[in-house]
């Protein structure tokens, strides 16, 4: 700023050297005509150019310090400036170096990545399989049981036998179809319902349609609403593509305990 003000300055001071050497001029043409004043002014116009020389000397001076300022300044931002330009390139090419190799190697990554997920989900997927059909198959055994156990005590003609120990052995059958039907595997759920077929036909040996221990457990049954509110609702007709004379007899045999939740048969 200091620089800027010396020129400007400088700049005003010419401007006044002009004027007042026109104005010197103006004077000697008078002095011309007026001999008398001639000493007096050439007196004054010597002094004037002394002081216009001076201030010339002063204003080269100040513009050639500007213009080395300038030229220092100059070479100063230019530097930075290509800097910058250089640092500013270097850093494109190595994102446009890693984007190219992003663009190349990022879906194999991800692929691979895919893979390696795809293959763990079908392992665990195999895993959770295995493990519900051994349940399925725990059920179905633990059904077989149960069965055989309430049968045993309803053949021996035990006086105490009731209408509520015929719940436990309908749990485990709605529990075996229910599960067969979420597994989805069309032999568990046929070798499912031919299990049941051959429980229900060693039921009617102890317990015969119409007779008094098979009234007694219908009764029962329909009068508590045993598996008739259940949400877990499974078209087993539709499963097994179609109502066979085994997957009749089951429907059937639940039917008359007033439990639809596998279907319904007519007859």
């Amino acid at each position: 700023m200091g620089k800027i003000r010396t020129i400007l300055m400088a700049l005003a001071v010419s401007a006044m050297s002009l004027a007042t050497m026109a104005d010197t001029n103006a004077v000697v043409a008078t002095a011309e005509k007026c001999p008398q004043a001639t000493s007096a002014i050439e007196s004054e116009l010597v002094s004037d150019a002394v002081v216009s020389r001076e201030l010339k000397a002063e204003l080269k001076e100040a513009v050639v310090a500007a213009e080395a300022q300038y030229k220092d300044r100059y070479k100063e931002l230019k530097d930075a400036h290509d800097r910058f330009v250089n640092w500013a390139n270097v850093w494109i090419g190595l994102l446009g170096i890693a984007a190219a190799a992003m663009g190349i190697g990022s879906p194999i990554l991800q692929w691979k990545y895919i893979n390696k997920t795809k293959q763990r989900l079908d392992e665990l997927e195999k895993i959770a399989t295995q493990f519900t059909m051994r349940r399925a198959k725990d059920s179905l055994a633990m059904m077989r049981f149960v069965w055989a156990e309430f049968l045993a005590h309803v053949q021996g003609g035990n006086s105490n036998v009731n209408g509520r120990e015929i719940v436990h052995p309908l749990y485990r059958v709605a529990e075996v179809l229910w599960q067969a039907c979420e597994i989805g595997d069309a032999h568990f759920l046929n070798e499912s319902v031919n299990t049941i077929v051959n429980v229900i036909a060693a039921y009617r040996l102890v317990a015969p349609v119409g007779g008094t221990a098979d009234n007694l457990f219908k009764t029962y049954v329909k009068k508590n609403r045993i598996l008739t509110d259940s949400s877990d609702f499974h078209d087993l007709a539709h499963a097994m593509n179609g109502v066979s004379p085994s997957l009749q007899t089951v429907l059937k045999f639940m039917n008359e305990f007033g439990i639809t939740m596998f279907g319904e048969v007519n007859g």
